[in-house]
C-alpha cells in the first residue's frame, strides 16, 4: 500500500518462501499522500525473510489484529511488526500471535539464529497513540548463544500495553516456552534528541521463560537532551506465574533477573509501580547448587524532575505499592555489588537522588532463599538509597542454607524514614524456625558491617 488508504487484507496466507521480498507488507504514504485507516485482520504471515509488516512514514491510523506471525524453519533475521510513521492517529495491534510454527503459536518451536529479535518494534514520537493488547508472544527458541528476544520494544510515543485484557508472554503452565540468553518481555528504550515516551502497562502476564538475563518490565532511557521518559504507570502485571513454581528459570552464574527494572537520566512525571504480582523466579543449578544469578523484584534507579519545570526535582513522583513479590530463589546470591550495597536477592532495590522523594508504601516481599551451601549470600526485603519515605510494608521468610552472609529487612544507604513496617526474619514460609547460626538485621543502615544500626 503506497499513498493509499482504507486498504483492507483479510483472511489471506502470506508465506514468504514464496516471495523473494524480505518484507510480505509494508503500508507507506507520501508527505502528499498519507496512507491512512488500513486494517491486516486475521491473516497467516508467515516465513518472511526479515520483516512481517512495515508500517513506513506518513501513515495514520492503521489496525493490526488476530493475525498469526510464525515459522517453519529457522529464521536468521526476525522482526514481526515494524512502525516508523510519523504521523499521528493510534496505531492498534491487538489479538495477534507471535511464535510457533502454525498459527496460534502452535507447532513446534519457532527457532531463531540471529542474535536479535523483535516481536513489535515502535520507532514512534509523543504523541502519538500505540495501542498492544491481547497478543501472545509464545513456542520461541534461539538457537545462538547471545541470542537477544525483543517481544515488545518502544521508542517514544505515548504506550497502553495491555490496558484492556493484558498480553500474555510465553506460558503459565510450562517453563521454557520461550528460551533466549537474554529476554525483555516489555523494553522502552529512548536514545534520541527531543524524544520522549508515555507508558501505562498493565494487566499482562510473563510466564514460563528460560533466560540468562531476564527483564519483564525494562525501561532505559539515555536521553541527549532536556526531554526524558514522562509519566509511567505499571500496574496489575503478573511477572512470573503464582502456580508454577520456575515461571522464570535460569542456570548462569553471571546474569540478572529482573521483574521490574527502570534505569532513567531523566523522568519528568509521575511514576507509579502498583498492585503488581513478581514472583517464582529461580536461578540456579537444582543438581549442585553451585550457580545462580542475582535477583531483584522491582529494581528503580532514576532521577525525578517536574514536568511543569524539568531543571528542578519533584518531591511525589515515585510511588511504589501495594506490590506483592515472593518466591525469589538463588542459589548463589553472593554478586553484583553495587556500592557498599551488596545485592544478592532483593523483593525491592531503589534508588533516587537526595533532593527526590520516593515513597515505598503498603508492599509485601517474603519467601526470598538461598540454596548455596558453602558461599555467603544477601538477601535483603528491600534496598532503599535516597530520600525516601517506607511505611506500612510487610517483609518476612527470608531463608538460607549456610551460616556466611546475612538476612536484612531494610538496608539503608540514605536519609529514608521507616514508618510502620512489619519485619519479621528467622523462620522460612511455612513458620519453621531456622536452624543455621546467621546474620540477621531488621533495618540497617549499610551492608557494612561496620555502619549497620
Amino acid at each position: 500500500s503506497n499513498a493509499t488508504s482504507r486498504n483492507v487484507i483479510m483472511n489471506c496466507d502470506l508465506d514468504g518462501k514464496l516471495r523473494f521480498s524480505e518484507t510480505l507488507i509494508l503500508i507507506k504514504g507520501t508527505n502528499i499522500y498519507n496512507s491512512d485507516s488500513n486494517v491486516l485482520y486475521n491473516n497467516r504471515i508467515r516465513d518472511f525473510k526479515k520483516s512481517g509488516v512495515i508500517i513506513d512514514q506518513y501513515c495514520n491510523n492503521t489496525i493490526i489484529e488476530k493475525n498469526s506471525f510464525y515459522n517453519t524453519s529457522t529464521v536468521s533475521l526476525y522482526q514481526s511488526i515494524l512502525a516508523n510513521d510519523s504521523l499521528g492517529g493510534i496505531l492498534k495491534i491487538k489479538g495477534n500471535y507471535f511464535g510457533g510454527s502454525m498459527p496460534y503459536c502452535m507447532g513446534t518451536p519457532q527457532l531463531i539464529s540471529s542474535s536479535e529479535a523483535y516481536g513489535i518494534q515502535l520507532n514512534r514520537k509523543h504523541p502519538q497513540i500505540t495501542e498492544i493488547d491481547d497478543n501472545k508472544f509464545s513456542n520461541t527458541r534461539f538457537t545462538s548463544s547471545g541470542g537477544r528476544y525483543y517481544p515488545i520494544m518502544v521508542r517514544g510515543g505515548i504506550n497502553k500495553i495491555g490496558v484492556e485484557k493484558g498480553n500474555l508472554f510465553g506460558d503459565t503452565l510450562h517453563t521454557g516456552n520461550i528460551i533466549a540468553n537474554f529476554f525483555y518481555a516489555i523494553n522502552n528504550e529512548v536514545r534520541e534528541f527531543n524524544l520522549k515516551s508515555e507508558h501505562e502497562i498493565c494487566n499482562n502476564i510473563i510466564s514460563g521463560i528460560k533466560a540468562e538475563y531476564f527483564s519483564g518490565i525494562y525501561s532505559r532511557a539515555i536521553l541527549l537532551s532536556d526531554t526524558g521518559v514522562a509519566e509511567m504507570n505499571i500496574h496489575h502485571n503478573r511477572i512470573g506465574y503464582p502456580n508454577l513454581p520456575l515461571s522464570i528459570y535460569s542456570k548462569s552464574s553471571n546474569g540478572f533477573l529482573n521483574g521490574i527494572y527502570i534505569i532513567s537520566s531523566k523522568v519528568e512525571g509521575k511514576v507509579r509501580i502498583h498492585d503488581n504480582i513478581v514472583c517464582n523466579i529461580w536461578s540456579c543449578d537444582s543438581t549442585t547448587y553451585t550457580s545462580g544469578s542475582a535477583i531483584n523484584g522491582i529494581n528503580f534507579k532514576g532521577l525525578l524532575f517536574s514536568p511543569d519545570n524539568p531543571s528542578t526535582s519533584c518531591t511525589d513522583s515515585l510511588i511504589i505499592s501495594n506490590n506483592k513479590v515472593f518466591s525469589l530463589t538463588s542459589s548463589h546470591a553472593n554478586v553484583q555489588s553495587y556500592a557498599n550495597v551488596n545485592p544478592g536477592i532483593n523483593g525491592i532495590w531503589t534508588v533516587c537522588r537526595p533532593d527526590d522523594i520516593g515513597i515505598i508504601d503498603a508492599n509485601e516481599v517474603f519467601n526470598i532463599q538461598s540454596l548455596q551451601q558453602t558461599l555467603s549470600h544477601y538477601l535483603t526485603g528491600m534496598t532503599l538509597e535516597g530520600n525516601i519515605i517506607a511505611r506500612k510494608n510487610k517483609i518476612h521468610s527470608l531463608n538460607n542454607k549456610t551460616s556466611d552472609g546475612l538476612l536484612s529487612g531494610i538496608v539503608n544507604t540514605g536519609a529514608i524514614q521507616c514508618i510502620n513496617n512489619f519485619i519479621s526474619i528467622g523462620c522460612d514460609y511455612f513458620g519453621n524456625d531456622i536452624n543455621t547460626s546467621v546474620n540477621i538485621r531488621g533495618i540497617s543502615s549499610s551492608l557494612d558491617t561496620a555502619k549497620h544500626s
